[in-house]
């Protein structure tokens, strides 16, 4: 967010100076975004959670990553659950952001079957449902970017899955500069399902940050 204020306080100030706001690691000064402390693994969170205070947000992202551990990610639906309520019992409100990949996690509960996309596969394993016990979910849906129609498609099923589960469920989807895409690639996935989600979450760097931020411009342009 600082490397955003950095080359557009307009676009800083429109987004992230708004308690709907998150900013993931600690507050931003002479902004209202909320902080949000993140966590690869529940081990880690169960160690830390008597130290963070009521009200905060914390969220779960747990990946096929060395940072969550491998018995996590075969369980996705177990420590998603165990997280929110563990969570919720300290009094601390819960964004969970479920990655793909964890289709591809050898001995996994459910995988990727033959001839099956990634996407096909996440949405049969039945991960959005497995968020409901959280206060948001955020879809990660950057991966498919690249083909605006494939992405739409894949927010629309993995809304309609879990508010299913969950009806009081805040969906946010991912969108990201850090693969290669254009600003114009971002805004045009921002436009096509806008009127899905409640809001985004951004993955932007030092080095890509311009394209964010130029895409950021587009959006709030379009009233976003």
């Amino acid at each position: 967010m600082t490397e955003i204020a950095a080359l557009n306080r307009r676009d800083a100030q429109h987004f992230f100076d708004s308690g709907r706001s998150f900013v993931l690691g600690h507050a931003v000064r002479g902004y209202a975004a909320a902080s949000v402390v993140g966590f690869r693994s529940y081990a880690a969170f169960a160690k830390k959670v008597g130290q963070l205070h009521r009200g905060q947000w914390v969220l779960y992202d747990n990946e096929h990553w060395s940072l969550t551990p491998v018995d996590e990610q075969r369980h996705p639906a177990k420590y998603m659950r165990k997280f929110a309520q563990l969570a919720h019992s300290h009094g601390l409100k819960v964004i969970e952001t479920p990655a793909r990949d964890l289709m591809s996690v050898p001995g996994a509960d459910c995988v990727r079957q033959p001839g099956q996309t990634t996407d096909k596969a996440y949405l049969m394993c039945r991960i959005p449902q497995d968020a409901r016990y959280a206060d948001i979910y955020e879809i990660q849906a950057q991966a498919d970017q690249p083909d605006t129609a494939g992405y739409t498609s894949f927010v629309k099923a993995a809304r309609r899955k879990a508010l299913d589960a969950n009806s009081h469920l805040v969906l946010l989807a991912g969108l990201t500069s850090d693969r290669g895409g254009s600003p114009a690639q971002i805004f045009a996935c921002w436009k096509a399902t806008s009127k899905l989600v409640t809001g985004y979450w951004m993955n932007t760097n030092a080095g890509t940050s311009r394209a964010a931020t130029k895409a950021l411009t587009l959006i709030r342009q379009a009233g976003g």
